[in-house]
């Protein structure tokens, strides 16, 4: 009896959850990716009508079209894994790239004469197989010719394909698409004009195939994450967030309205205007602005509601009330067709001393157009900085949010504390909380910075690379600065346990400059075993601050290669007692003059030509293909 009611009341239960679906599916029916409703056949959203088996594997994905297409996988054993980190604090599926796969009924069928798929995807390895299936539908077996559609994603082994209709080898737009980050992959075929076999990649034409007129063909079910109802048949290794099939071409304007909803969700950089389902345009990328394109909005059309965004690598962020692990579990507010949209232009995320407004020390050299679209309440933004901006600490009264209407900082506004604005510092981010319409306005384009007042933030010195390397029984470190300003001096100094630190030298700094300079140093007496290296950059004022870190790892070797005369003016000797394979030339700055291949018995000697190198200090690497070892040795050409 107690079975009997435990069965009744799991089907009880199951009825309810079918029930409910459809109710919320009913509640939803006018809401369509982009807006766009017309020839929608599949839908797959991982943030919606994904049930687990377990604690996290997939066992169906629903389709929110109101097709029921749903994804499906009976067998526990293949099934993928909900992955809730995801994209831009959205959720994704994550499939092995092994035997992972979901099946669906027939989604397109054999007459249809356009079709267009969307779906972003990132690959993270590059399975059994050399391309990988998002979404694939083919009724022939692996002959794959008289009917389907498939849209793939090539690993670095194949350059095979991203976009194709009926016949794979013939009708399709061949493209290497290898998905190192989130990215948005779109296929569209009209069926009705030459050249209509079309393929994107971030809204980016990847080029074009000819098949018109004609038809899908014999297409037999779809599979996502698999060729061939096979779950070792050309396999997705990776996440995939979301998935769109249309039984239809769509227009240009209707693709932008999707990519626009795809790239807003999952913070994706398009190469195209961002626009809403009503067609508004809410950020162009037009000015230079074209990198690390994240937004908030919500836009109820698309069911987008995004309220906390950030681009792949979490150096900039924007959102609204307090930041949270996922986008769903922010408790802030927008209301419908609110978006604030920002895009970077190619600055670096470090401090430079030009183009700034009166009263400002320095100023970070990226630079973010920002376009408001009806938000009348304040937003969020952080930064964080480049391992060679970080200043030694951070007064986050110092920190001023500089606004401009035209991209030019030197009129800008410097707001602060005092107009309601929250800065704070933590592990090299910057946050600036409370951007209000008094900034940013409603319905405006402004353009937005975060500078200091005091010479201590950020970094006045911008390091393009700060490197220590052995050489012979010595140290050699170089650095090179893109921009100066205020600059007294270096104290290059050493620690054996990164905590202690003595100076080795002071380094005469150039006070104020715009060009690259390079700087080479050499510790004479360095500290066998694991040691570390840095840089204190003193300002004119007395302002301190600290490179990153280098750490070497110093052993003393006994020689096996001899290089004479040295200094060298014409010619070089090189006598060796192991079996040298290769020679590798490079100067000061680590940069590469030449590589040589050549056997040199041991005991024996070479003579080399240096009358055609400038006057210097070089290293020459002798390699062995014996013992895996190899020398550096310290070349002073001078030529009399």
């Amino acid at each position: 009896m107690l079975l009997l009611i435990l069965t009744v009341i799991n089907q009880m239960k199951t009825l309810l959850s079918f029930y409910l679906s459809q109710l919320l599916c009913f509640a939803c029916a006018a809401q369509y990716p982009g807006g766009i409703s017309t020839n929608l056949r599949g839908w797959y959203d991982a943030s919606r009508g994904v049930t687990l088996s377990g604690v996290s594997n997939v066992s169906t994905w629903d389709d929110q079209s109101g097709n029921l297409f749903h994804g499906t996988q009976t067998n526990g054993s293949l099934r993928p894994s909900i992955n809730s980190a995801g994209f831009n604090y959205n959720p994704t599926i994550t499939f092995d790239g092994l035997d992972n796969f979901l099946n669906i009924p027939d989604l397109t069928t054999s007459t249809v004469t356009g079709l267009s798929a969307f779906a972003v995807a990132m690959q993270t390895g590059t399975g059994n197989d050399t391309w990988g299936s998002i979404i694939l539908g083919q009724a022939n077996g692996p002959a794959w010719t008289g009917g389907g559609y498939g849209l793939t994603a090539s690993n670095s082994g194949n350059t095979s394909f991203g976009f194709w209709v009926r016949d794979y080898s013939t009708n399709v737009v061949s493209k290497a698409t290898t998905l190192s980050v989130p990215s948005l992959m779109s296929g569209i075929w009209n069926g009705t004009t030459t050249n209509s076999v079309q393929y994107f990649q971030d809204a980016s034409s990847q080029g074009t195939d000819a098949y018109t007129p004609g038809s899908v063909g014999d297409n037999g079910n779809s599979y996502i994450g698999t060729g061939y109802g096979s779950g070792t048949q050309y396999c997705f290794y990776g996440d995939i967030a979301e998935i769109i099939v249309y039984n239809s071409g769509q227009s240009v304007t209707n693709a932008s309205k999707i990519n626009s909803y795809l790239g807003l969700k999952y913070g994706i950089t398009l190469n195209a205007n961002y626009i809403n389902s009503g067609g508004t345009v809410i950020f162009s990328p037009a000015g230079g602005y074209t990198a690390n394109v994240i937004g908030i909005g919500r836009d109820d059309n698309s069911l987008l509601y995004q309220k906390q965004s950030k681009n792949y690598n979490d150096s900039t962020r924007i959102f609204i009330s307090a930041l949270s692990a996922a986008n769903s579990a922010n408790t802030g507010t927008l209301a419908n067709n609110q978006f604030v949209v920002i895009g970077a232009n190619n600055g670096r995320l470090s401090g430079v001393q030009t183009e700034k407004p009166g009263g400002i020390y320095s100023r970070i050299q990226r630079e973010w157009k920002v376009t408001n679209t009806g938000l009348t309440s304040t937003f969020n933004f952080s930064m964080k900085l480049n391992a060679i901006g970080i200043p030694g600490s951070v007064a986050t009264s110092d920190l001023r949010l500089l606004v401009d209407t035209d991209g030019d900082f030197s009129d800008a506004t410097a707001y602060s504390t005092a107009d309601g604005l929250t800065f704070s510092y933590a592990t090299s981010l910057i946050t600036v909380q409370g951007i209000s319409t008094v900034m940013i306005p409603s319905g405006s384009t402004r353009y937005m910075t975060i500078g200091s007042n005091n010479s201590a933030t950020p970094l006045p010195v911008e390091l393009l690379n700060f490197k220590a390397f052995t050489c012979e029984n010595e140290v050699c470190i170089n650095w090179e600065t893109a921009s100066e300003r205020g600059n007294d001096h270096f104290n290059l100094q050493r620690s054996a346990d990164g905590v202690n630190w003595q100076t080795l030298k002071e380094i005469k700094g150039k006070g104020n400059s715009n060009t690259t300079l390079s700087y080479v140093e050499i510790d004479k007496k360095p500290i066998e075993g694991i040691s570390y290296y840095r840089l204190e950059q003193v300002d004119l004022d007395n302002v301190k601050s600290y490179s990153p870190l280098a750490v070497i790892n110093y052993l003393v070797k006994t020689p096996e290669i001899k290089i004479y005369p040295n200094p060298s003016d014409e010619t070089l000797i090189l006598e060796s007692v192991i079996n040298a394979s290769q020679l590798s030339l490079k100067n000061a700055l680590g940069q590469e003059i030449a590589i040589e291949s050549l056997i040199l018995p041991s005991e024996s000697s070479i003579k080399l030509t240096t009358e055609n190198l400038k006057e210097g200090i070089y290293y020459l690497q002798i390699s062995s293909s014996v013992n895996k070892t190899f020398e550096i040795k310290k070349l002073l050409v001078k030529h009399n």
